[in-house]
């Protein structure tokens, strides 16, 4: 049962329902809705509520309510309820101007989600101190972060509990594989290199210092060839901060796996939101078989959709892409060389 706990109330009965979460948003998003009979019960469900979305007694979200409508007649009334996690905020409100040296990136993520009331987790190492940064005024606080976030390779997302989360492409599996004929209620490909290039490279600067002179550290330029695009078609991207040659190679090889996943997409629907009492979730790895689609891997959940209708009962849209595509490392060639049905490319002639 779907349940929305408010101020000690908790709210059940409704018939739609729509939640999201993904390694690419930073709160969670959830819209539901209820149409009954009237018997004139009130129901005080008003924005800034903090709430708690429950799922067979499992928390998915922990946010606030952004808006809420009610319309009634003598016969019926019509709800409509929605919200974001806590970390909604960080999405939302400009960040403070202020000089940090010499932190890690989850020390200053904290110090700018403090007025927020957002506790900042990491659940992987989040690379060297940052010598010295200082966030762009009348940016948010998520874009802020998120600057720091490209130059280690960190993904930011949230958790259930409603903080936010730094995190890299998880090692955790899916509940259940996703198999053509056997669970899988739909599926889809998108294959489109619009965003791809052949070059990707990364300008930036440093601090000089005793071992490093002042012109070498005005100009740092790394490199990353694209050897899957087939025509030139180069991309100079400027670091967002400081780095020297071994952050800026690492930057230049986020972006390329980052657009070359994002150019192969799978979305899977599937019956329920649970097996055997576990989500399906962002950051799993599932094996995926799907002879229509011509594919056969093992990709990682980028995303879910919770929904939840009268027709369908609750189903799960699943959004999938090769984890390199949320990996700082470039493909293993070795890895698909001796496993030739696991690819990069996930798109192929069709399985027989």
């Amino acid at each position: 049962m779907l349940q929305l706990k408010i101020n000690n109330r908790v709210f059940s009965g409704w018939i739609s329902a729509t939640v999201t979460r993904g390694l690419r948003q930073a709160s969670a998003t959830f819209d539901l809705s209820l149409t009954d009979r009237w018997d004139g019960q009130q129901w005080a469900i008003r924005p800034y509520d903090s709430c708690e979305l429950v799922y067979n007694n499992q928390t998915l979200v922990n946010g606030y309510v952004d808006s809420s409508s009610i319309s009634y007649d003598d016969e019926s009334h019509d709800i409509t309820v929605t919200g974001r996690s806590k970390t909604a905020d960080l999405v939302d409100c400009s960040v403070a101007s202020k000089q940090f040296n010499n932190q890690k990136i989850e020390s200053i993520a904290q110090s700018l989600a403090d007025p927020f009331g957002v506790k900042v987790t990491a659940n992987v190492n989040t690379g060297d101190r940052i010598r010295s940064w200082k966030p762009d005024e009348g940016t948010s606080v998520f874009e802020a972060i998120e600057d720091l976030a490209r130059l280690n390779a960190l993904l930011i997302t949230d958790n259930s509990n409603g903080d936010l989360l730094l995190t890299q492409a998880g090692t955790d599996r899916a509940p259940a594989n996703l198999e053509s004929g056997v669970n899988i209620l739909s599926a889809s490909g998108l294959f489109d290199v619009r965003d791809r290039f052949s070059d990707y490279i990364v300008k930036g600067q440093q601090k000089a210092s005793d071992d490093i002179d002042a012109e070498t550290a005005a100009h740092v330029v790394a490199a990353i060839k694209d050897a899957g695009v087939t025509r030139y078609r180069p991309l100079i991207l400027l670091a967002e901060e400081q780095v020297n040659t071994k952050v800026a190679q690492k930057r230049g090889q986020w972006e390329m796996n980052s657009r070359l996943g994002r150019s192969q997409v799978v979305t899977i629907t599937v019956q329920g939101w649970q097996v055997n009492n576990v989500f399906w979730s962002p950051n799993q790895l599932v094996r995926v078989k799907d002879p229509v689609l011509g594919v056969e891997a093992e990709l990682l959940i980028a995303s879910v959709q919770y929904l939840l209708d009268g027709s369908s009962g609750t189903t799960c849209r699943l959004e999938l892409m090769p984890i390199e595509a949320f990996s700082p490392e470039p493909p293993d060639d070795k890895k698909k060389k001796k496993d030739t049905t696991d690819t990069f490319i996930i798109w192929k002639t069709p399985l027989t």
